[in-house]
């Protein structure tokens, strides 16, 4: 079965042979890298994108990100809906106003 490795006292739980003595902060670390997060999609979802981006004759990850963008400008524009008129005359089309959280509606 599983076996864990001993540990000496004060390691956290850290196995003994795991030695870092030789190990350098920061080797691979690359300033201003971007993060492309990884986007699972339900086996439905993904087939019917799928099919309308091959119609569309454009790539999947181009129509979902169109998709969202529409979204998040949906989203915007309920959130100026629902402030002062003077406000929503000053909000900026397709901006989401500052303060709100398009993903926490």
């Amino acid at each position: 079965m599983n076996q864990q490795a001993p540990t000496t006292a004060g390691d956290d739980d850290m196995p003994a042979e795991i030695d870092f003595s030789k190990g350098q902060r920061g080797k691979f670390h690359r300033p201003g890298t971007r993060l492309a997060l990884p986007v699972y999609l339900d086996d439905q979802v993904q087939a019917t994108l799928a099919a309308l981006a091959s119609a569309k004759g454009v790539d999947l990850s181009h129509l979902i990100n169109d998709l969202l963008r529409k979204d998040i400008d949906l989203i915007a524009l309920g959130h100026r809906a629902t402030r002062s008129p003077r406000a929503a005359m000053r909000a900026r089309p397709g901006c989401i106003p500052s303060g709100v959280n398009p993903w926490n509606t």
